[in-house]
């Protein structure tokens, strides 16, 4: 299978809430699936691997972010972690 990003942000788009729901790697798995990759759905803090396992890769640090990148924010006390799939024009 091939990664169609533009298919992934179109379901992101579809289905954002207009609040945190708490489910981000819910939402991130499902529109990765509809851009044609599989991905286990594993909670936000083991959302590394299941990224790697479907074929993503870390980039090095200050690498600006492009439509249709993930970025795997590290938790911090309080808030669980969160993975925002970028979605700019």
């Amino acid at each position: 299978m091939t990664w169609n990003k533009e298919e992934a942000i179109s379901w992101a788009r579809q289905h954002a809430q207009p609040h945190s729901t708490g489910y981000c790697a819910r939402y991130v798995a499902r529109a990765i699936e509809e851009g044609g990759l599989l991905i286990s759905h594993a909670n936000a803090h083991d959302f590394g691997g299941s990224l790697r396992g479907a074929g993503f890769h870390e980039m090095p640090g200050g690498t600006p972010p492009e439509k249709g990148d993930l970025a795997v924010i590290q938790p911090i006390p309080g808030p669980p972690m969160d993975i925002p799939l970028f979605l700019m024009e």
